[in-house]
């Protein structure tokens, strides 16, 4: 029982540290993490399959948002016209 104290107190202290990190690095341990999963994915799907560029953009896309249909399906034309930028940056 006191290991699993102390474990929960390690998880609970990093979490806190982990909040208070700077914005800069919590996106790169985000994209880091975005990354290892594109990566697992993309060693099973032939190259022209994969995906080689992505961006991570700010904020929550809800079920019935701009961005998701109340199903849960992507809005193509809002995200495309939202996040042009975005999209343009990866292909300059």
């Amino acid at each position: 029982m006191k290991a699993h104290h102390l474990e929960r107190g390690r998880q609970e202290a990093a979490q806190d540290e982990r909040a208070h990190e700077p914005e800069d690095r919590r996106i790169g341990r985000v994209r880091a993490a975005v990354q290892e999963g594109i990566d697992a994915a993309n060693a099973s799907l032939a190259r022209v399959e994969q995906i080689k560029r992505f961006t991570v953009v700010e904020g929550d896309w809800l079920p019935g948002s701009h961005e998701l249909t109340p199903t849960m399906k992507l809005k193509r034309r809002p995200i495309a016209d939202k996040y042009a930028a975005q999209i343009d940056a990866m292909y300059s």
